[in-house]
């Protein structure tokens, strides 16, 4: 993006750090960048061009998940589908499980916010609100 006189690497950066705190962070970088390049016209068409796409995929592949729901083959690859998915979110809490200091304090915290999101349906941003704040207090 330096090359094409965008963005520095800092404004990029702090792009990029906004976008994650907030929803979407594909969609508000993606309006950032059309931002810094053309003003809000740019920000407008950069939004509206990852909006767009995936919403008339969308209104279009509806139709047929009502049919594809019914299907066998679909039920099979989707029980398929879900474990690799569950393996995944497992191995990436394994990594970043790895990264804490194991404490007495973490795995308090890990346990109280583990039973909470079993037993109650909360926001996971409540829960890493909470998580943090105690972490802050305990530590």
């Amino acid at each position: 993006m330096e090359n094409l006189n965008w963005l520095t690497s800092a404004e990029f950066a702090d792009g990029i750090a906004i976008g994650q705190i907030t929803p979407g962070p594909i969609f508000i970088t993606a309006t950032f960048i059309g931002y810094k390049v053309a003003g809000i016209t740019g920000a407008l068409l950069a939004t509206l061009a990852m909006f767009t796409p995936p919403a008339v995929l969308t209104v279009l592949l509806s139709r047929f998940v009502k049919i594809l729901n019914q299907s066998s083959v679909v039920k099979a690859a989707m029980k398929g589908v879900r474990a690799a998915v569950i393996g995944m979110i497992f191995a990436s809490a394994v990594t970043i499980g790895q990264t804490i200091m194991l404490s007495v304090v973490s795995v308090i915290i890990f346990l109280v916010t583990f039973f909470i999101s079993l037993k109650y349906t909360i926001s996971p941003v409540y829960l890493i609100i909470g998580a943090g704040v105690a972490g802050f207090i305990l530590f």
